[in-house]
């Protein structure tokens, strides 16, 4: 008999059978059904939930759950999110790890761009603007300049002071409308005229193809990275005050963050022990995370799994995933001490590790989860400074 515990996508089953082994399924159950076959064992064992659907904790050195069957000798062995673990050793005894899995941290996912009233000017420091500010002002001036020497040297203006007035009101008007015409469309019409008008309006032209690329590319770089996660890491995630973390009722977070924080308390992970809020249901985890500034901790086989389904139910992924420093594991079943059948599935179970099969099997089934599984974008586009421009400037100065 096999004592089990339902948890996607280790293991599961319906309702109305658990108690029969091929009505389950899951990476275990696969797996196991390869290993029976080989033996030619498979109409030896049937399956056994525990009464509690836990693996089980320890209670004054008696085990509840599944491990509880097993050390009470009502199992053969154990099924399910069962991870090689020192603090079970003195009751089981594991078979060869069949997967490889990293902790992360499940986190909700920002899907829209942020707003900002202030996105137009965000491609540029204030110095910048002001530098810009000051350069149109600079050009338009020399433009009046120019323009009112060569009519006067042409003595295209008219006596009287009423028409001086006027003709000097339309050398601004003109100059002024040339500047910002070349700034924002490149418009090369009333251009001052003689040989410095030429020269102030090739560099003007260069000058302002310059910085609208710059504010052109700058700013679109901003609108694509204004998504951006809110953690990437364990160490970033302690830095927020808004975050608590939680995990799976019945994982071994909880005394693993314990420790952790006894022996490093000043280390990210030692921190987490303070951040901690009440574990949650498997079945309730994703939309826990996804609802709530919650992180979510549990190893990547089954963070595929929840992300996968999610998206099936939603069309959208509404989580992400973190890297986290919390320790890697080795997923395995569990046997009673010097139990005969872990060493002929061992066996067996090598053979399959070996040829990469339990890992090809997790990702076929979980393809949706490729998708939710790509890292949020937490780089910020900077401002352009005025470094940034000093080859602009520099181009300005040498006119």
């Amino acid at each position: 008999m096999s004592a089990s515990k339902t948890y996607t996508p280790i293991l599961s089953s319906s309702e109305d059978d658990k108690d029969t082994f091929y009505d389950q399924t899951g990476l275990q159950r696969t797996l196991l059904s390869n290993n029976l076959v080989v033996l030619r064992d498979s109409n030896s064992y049937y399956m056994a939930h525990s009464a509690d659907n836990k693996l089980g904790n320890s209670v004054n050195g008696n085990y509840t759950g599944a491990v509880g069957m097993v050390q009470r000798e009502e199992a053969d062995m154990v099924m399910g999110p069962l991870a090689l673990n020192i603090r079970r050793r003195d009751v089981l005894e594991y078979s060869y790890g069949y997967i490889y899995s990293k902790t992360s941290m499940l986190y909700r996912r920002n899907t829209h761009t942020q707003p900002d009233v202030f996105t137009l000017i965000k491609p540029f420091e204030p110095k910048v603007w002001l530098g810009v500010l000051l350069a149109v002002m600079f050009v338009a001036g020399a433009a009046i300049f120019f323009n009112r020497f060569h009519a006067t040297l042409r003595h295209d203006t008219v006596s009287g002071a009423s028409n001086q007035r006027s003709t000097d009101s339309e050398f601004v008007a003109k100059s002024i409308l040339w500047t910002w015409k070349i700034f924002f469309a490149q418009d090369l019409t009333d251009s001052p005229r003689g040989h410095s008008g030429h020269v102030l309006t090739i560099f003007w032209l260069v000058i302002s193809f310059m910085i609208a690329s710059m504010y052109r590319c700058n700013l679109r770089a901003i609108l694509i990275d204004e998504v951006k996660a809110p953690f990437t890491n364990t160490k970033e995630f302690v830095e927020r005050d808004d975050y608590t973390v939680t995990w799976i009722k019945g994982k071994a977070y909880k005394p693993y963050l314990k420790e952790r924080l006894q022996w490093f308390p000043d280390e990210p992970l030692g921190k987490l022990w303070h951040m901690r809020t009440d574990p949650v249901s498997a079945e309730n985890f994703v939309s826990t995370v996804a609802n709530n500034k919650i992180a979510g901790l549990a190893i990547n086989l089954a963070l595929r799994a929840f992300t996968a389904d999610d998206f099936s139910q939603h069309g959208e992924c509404r989580v992400a995933v973190a890297e986290s420093d919390v320790v890697t594991v080795y997923m395995s079943y569990g046997f009673p001490r010097h139990s005969i059948l872990r060493e002929s599935v061992d066996s067996v179970l090598l053979r399959l590790v070996q040829s990469g099969i339990p890992e090809q099997m997790q990702r076929n089934n979980t393809r949706n989860a490729d998708l939710c599984f790509k890292p949020q974008t937490s780089k910020e586009s900077r401002p352009i400074a005025v470094k940034d421009l000093m080859g602009t400037f520099l181009i300005c100065g040498i006119g």
